[in-house]
């Protein structure tokens, strides 16, 4: 499976990739939220994982991918934000 994970803070790429890449899966890295979409339609993932606990708002980045029909996996915290009802009306298809 090729798993296209965007997250800003470079030390959680190395773990999700040692973890993932473990399992047999090809990870691709987005640092910045406005590589995401760039990166969806170069390297076509089976699967987007977007982190909220970076510092940005990824509305309008769903809505892109929406556009694209790849599944968008959203992951973060409560106390930092993550409401799963409204990331999903915004196109997630999953939040954890």
């Amino acid at each position: 499976m090729k798993i296209l994970y965007m997250d800003t803070r470079r030390t959680w790429h190395t773990l999700v990739k040692k973890v993932l890449s473990a399992r047999g899966n090809e990870v691709i890295h987005a640092y910045q939220p406005e590589e995401v979409v760039k990166l969806v339609e170069a390297e076509n993932p089976d699967i987007v994982v977007i982190d909220i606990t970076s510092e940005f708002n990824p509305a309008g980045i769903l809505a892109q991918l929406r556009e694209k029909a790849v599944p968008v996996l959203v992951v973060g915290y409560e106390e930092k934000g993550l409401a799963p009802e409204h990331f999903k009306s915004l196109g997630a298809t999953d939040v954890l």
